[in-house]
């Protein structure tokens, strides 16, 4: 199954990058994420309990970025398995500025591929597709809540 888009954000690519590379935001940015544990530089385990259709379930799996390039771009590797089936896959993110003034913001492009097997397969890509569309925009959806709050100025720091 191949995956590609864009999410456009309203933030300069600084920001964007940070918190796309924040264990935390990931780790908030997950659908159904459990666990997530650091276990290396740039590298997770994860446990995730995800529903398709009428298969769910939990799944173990590992989150590795690599080639990084800051701030334009990143690999991002998962692999997972549970009881329902297997993934693994790669998706391959690519972050620019575009526009000026206040139609300034900053794209992520980002194109994929997953493999996966058992009975999560056996519902097909026509079902899978869309529901994989569905979970990377609320992954984005999330990541832009979370550069929102970074940028509100602190109750603190408002006299």
């Amino acid at each position: 199954m191949e995956v590609n888009g864009d999410y456009k954000f309203k933030a300069p690519v600084e920001r964007v990058w940070q918190v796309l590379m924040s264990s935390e935001a990931l780790e908030k940015s997950l659908p159904g994420c459990e666990k997530f544990d650091e276990v290396g530089e740039n590298s997770y385990e994860v446990t995730m309990k995800i529903g398709v259709a009428a298969i769910k379930g939990s799944y173990n799996g590992k989150i590795h970025m690599e080639d990084i390039e800051k701030p334009t771009h990143y690999k991002l590797i998962v692999e997972g398995a549970g009881t329902q089936g297997h993934l693994n896959g790669e998706g391959i993110f690519d972050i620019e500025s575009e526009g000026e003034g206040d139609k300034f913001r900053t794209v992520v492009k980002y194109k994929g591929v997953a493999n996966v097997g058992g009975t999560l397969a056996g519902i097909g890509a026509r079902m899978l597709s869309p529901v994989a569309k569905v979970m990377i925009g609320n992954f984005f959806k999330s990541m832009e809540k979370q550069i929102e709050e970074l940028d509100k100025p602190s109750e603190a720091n408002v006299s």
